[in-house]
């Protein structure tokens, strides 16, 4: 009975991992953008974000690129009240992240997406947090930014800075190795 267990469990990683292997095909082709790979945060990483968002408790938060949810629950545990929304690309990760939010969080009021951040609307969004690379938030994701964000709106990036004049940047450091060093947090002006 356990080999048949284990066998189900291989067989699911490699389902997953091929759909998340095309869809990364499938998205390289038929965009110039970067594709974004996942890389899980750590939970230093998202107590460094939490901070430096500065959220009041009851604000409307969306994570871009929510993968299975690890910086969207860590905030609703820390502010119950919080509005969090999470877009995620791959269907692997964004399932994982529905089972995760019906096990854990019933109660707790979020919203997750699946699609592509290229085509969501964030006008109804006072902070935005993201863990993605430069140069995609840079082509694709500013734009949007400075075109659909209110003034004051933060955008909290762990480790990659984005390149706007339309934002202040403060730049707040944290004592961790490698090259996870850096929370940015831009205020639309």
């Amino acid at each position: 009975m356990f080999q048949f267990v284990i066998l189900g469990i291989v067989i699911l990683l490699w389902i997953g991992g091929v759909t998340y292997l095309s869809a990364a095909l499938f998205y390289r082709m038929t965009r110039k953008e970067l594709f974004v790979p996942f890389v899980p945060i750590d939970s230093a990483g998202v107590d460094a974000m939490a901070r430096a968002s500065k959220i009041v408790g009851n604000e409307r938060v969306v994570d871009i690129g929510s993968g299975w949810g690890t910086i969207l629950f860590a905030l609703l545990d820390r502010y119950p009240k919080l509005q969090v929304t999470g877009i995620e690309i791959n269907p692997f990760l964004h399932l994982f992240a529905k089972l995760r939010g019906w096990l854990f969080h019933r109660s707790s009021s979020y919203q997750l997406f699946r699609g592509d951040a290229a085509n969501f609307s964030f006008e109804a969004y006072e902070v935005v947090f993201l863990f993605m690379l430069s140069p995609f938030v840079d082509r694709v994701l500013v734009p949007k930014f400075e075109k659909e964000l209110k003034s004051g709106t933060r955008v909290v990036s762990y480790v990659f800075p984005m390149q706007s004049k339309a934002f202040t940047e403060e730049k707040i450091s944290m004592n961790s190795q490698g090259w996870r060093n850096a929370v940015y947090v831009y205020t639309k002006k």
